[in-house]
């Protein structure tokens, strides 16, 4: 019995160790790209969304010294038979800002794709110059042909700040991907301000309610480069799902293209929870 159960704790464990993935996906579905962990990358893929239900993630990244940034987000999700939607608040702190957010997002279907957009009005309470505020903006689409999806979005793109510097700044992200109801594989690439990049390449296995995924790629800032990988599991069930994820970016030496680079641990759990319906 217990050579039993080691062996299928030794199979779970490796499992996960080689099929978990990386959280950034712009196909903006991630694991097995289904539609219920969707955490706002993409905006289109919130159609992909099937339950209406209360939504949470949080994210911390750390260097296990002195340095570290957490994200928190929470809100709400409604699916509708024409256009789904999603109201969340969001609290980024780190490197020296603290940032508050609203978020709205809407999401289509135009026959075979989805296209979203996203809109945040935010406030730096942080800014050495006064309390900064703007609105940010996203735009995505996914497509699909049989197995295969293609998509490319833009997240957090600044297009009203009172404070210069951050016009026009934000994130440009595009993948491939084919997959099936157990199985997926996929690539695609990130750039942020198009000075910093993030490329993938990543595969993802399981059957409901449990999921396991791997993913492989570099970030640099097109001069120097590091390598990254993440790994993560997830259980889904009944419009509910529990979801975490661990990205590791080791540093090399003299290796200063961005502070994000210089904390390359990076820890992520997510959570939705279906909305109870009264059966009176």
């Amino acid at each position: 019995m217990k050579k039993v159960l080691y062996s299928i704790f030794l199979v779970v464990l490796v499992s996960n160790i080689l099929f978990s993935q990386h959280i950034f996906s712009p196909l903006g579905m991630n694991l097995l790209e289904m539609g219920w962990r969707y955490f706002g990358w993409n905006p289109a893929a919130l159609k992909a969304v099937g339950s209406d239900g209360f939504v949470m993630n949080f994210e911390y990244t750390t260097d296990f010294r002195s340095k570290e940034s957490s994200l928190f987000r929470a809100g709400y999700q409604s699916v509708e038979e024409a256009l789904n939607g999603e109201l969340t608040m969001e609290r980024f702190s780190g490197f020296g800002i603290k940032e508050y957010s609203i978020n709205y997002t809407v999401a289509g279907m135009n026959g075979n794709y989805f296209w979203g957009f996203q809109s945040k009005i935010y406030k730096d309470v942080s800014n050495t110059k006064g309390n900064d505020w703007g609105m940010k903006v996203g735009l995505g689409i996914i497509g699909s042909s049989g197995n295969f999806k293609g998509a490319i979005a833009l997240k957090d793109v600044t297009i009203l700040s009172t404070d210069i510097s951050k016009m026009a700044t934000g994130q440009f992200g595009a993948a491939i991907g084919w997959m099936n109801d157990s199985f997926a594989i996929h690539a695609g690439a990130v750039t942020t301000n198009f000075k910093l990049y993030e490329t993938y390449t990543g595969i993802a296995l399981g059957v409901t309610p449990v999921f396991f995924s791997l993913s492989f790629g570099y970030a640099g800032d097109f001069t120097r480069s590091t390598y990254h990988f993440g790994m993560g599991i997830a259980w889904q069930g009944k419009g509910a799902l529990i979801a975490a994820n661990f990205d590791f970016v080791p540093i090399p030496v003299n290796f200063t293209v961005s502070e994000d680079f210089s904390m390359p641990y990076r820890f992520t759990v997510a959570f939705k929870l279906p909305q109870v319906v009264s059966e009176e």
